[in-house]
């Protein structure tokens, strides 16, 4: 497949349009099905989707590219040292400590970050859901900073002051009523899954980087397939399944084979193609997605409060995607 820049944007536009639609699915779907079910059950329609998708897919992206590369460039590529293709460094699929950080990668990824937002959904709304989530860039930079010691500038610093006063605006949409117990619990229950979120960007970008995305994709979900299984057999009861309906299943189908595999797929191959900054603009998009699908679906209509909200922490993510970096001051 070519890479050009066309091709690269649709893959970065495919999943924003799949994932801001998935909050209002999930709350259709939370009436017939348990929050535990629903994780289990799109996990592994994703793994499903995945499974085939990669091996359609395995001559086009940085997968071949990086076998082809390492059998012509000799044994010390195939050990997983780097070569180099089209001045991006591309690395053997090998690498040490690759199940454990898969793994984490996959309990963090699937079962934790689906079922907070899941279990917040039965609590909040999906508009709530989608412009909280998009906070997620933010919470990236202040983990950062905190355990990799990345300096702010001041843009940065602006934007993440304007991205937290955006969500609270948008948990007050409501008046001080909106805080009151349980819309406030799922509310924080989506903020902490921002922050789950980038510390899965955080480890993933070490894994990832300089190597294809989508193996590696493969095997975070196979271990966080496992993982939501693993769950729902722990807590829940399988047999409730056989009651839903086949609307329900035809949702949930679209979460797990769209929302997650699909999706998934498309965000590994746009990994590929597009710098990091340009690829994470388009989640920008993402809450109006939500936004438009929340109403048309669900019929919720967000205050002026919490629109304004949201402009607050678009802005706020723009601010920390675009800063440059702070300079290090000079050691003696």
């Amino acid at each position: 497949m070519p890479r050009r820049p066309a091709s690269a944007y649709l893959f970065a536009a495919v999943p924003v349009l799949f994932w801001g639609t998935s909050f209002a699915t999930v709350k259709l779907c939370l009436d017939e099905i348990s929050p535990a079910g629903l994780v289990a059950v799109r996990a592994v329609l994703a793994l499903a989707a995945l499974l085939p998708a990669a091996f359609l897919f395995r001559d086009a992206g940085g997968v071949a590219a990086a076998r082809g590369e390492a059998a012509s460039s000799g044994d010390a590529a195939a050990r997983g040292d780097a070569v180099s293709r089209g001045g991006v460094v591309v690395r053997g699929d090998a690498r040490r400590g690759d199940r454990r950080r898969c793994a984490f990668l996959g309990v963090v990824g699937v079962p934790l970050q689906l079922g907070l937002q899941t279990y917040a959904l039965r609590l909040t709304t999906a508009n709530h859901c989608g412009w909280i989530v998009a906070l997620s860039p933010v919470a990236t930079a202040c983990l950062a900073a905190l355990l990799l010691r990345e300096r702010f500038p001041w843009p940065k610093t602006l934007g993440v002051a304007l991205g937290f006063a955006g969500a609270t605006a948008v948990m007050l949409g409501g008046g001080r009523a909106s805080l009151a117990l349980p819309a406030t619990r799922g509310d924080l229950l989506v903020l902490v899954s921002a922050f789950n979120w980038s510390v899965y960007t955080l480890v993933a970008r070490r894994l990832m980087a300089g190597r294809a995305s989508l193996p590696l994709t493969l095997r975070i979900f196979a271990w966080g397939a496992a993982g939501a299984v693993a769950f729902y057999l722990a807590v829940g009861d399988p047999r409730e399944l056989l009651a839903v309906p086949p609307r329900v299943w035809a949702l949930l189908a679209y979460l797990g084979i769209g929302c997650s595999g699909i999706a998934y797929l498309c965000w590994s191959l746009a990994l590929e193609r597009l710098e990091a900054a340009r690829l994470a603009s388009f989640q920008n998009v993402q809450p109006l997605v939500t936004l438009a699908s929340a109403a048309l679906v669900l019929g919720e209509s967000p205050g002026a409060a919490a629109l304004l909200g949201g402009l607050f922490v678009i802005v706020g993510v723009t601010l920390v995607q675009r800063a440059k970096p702070a300079p290090r001051s000079a050691e003696a």
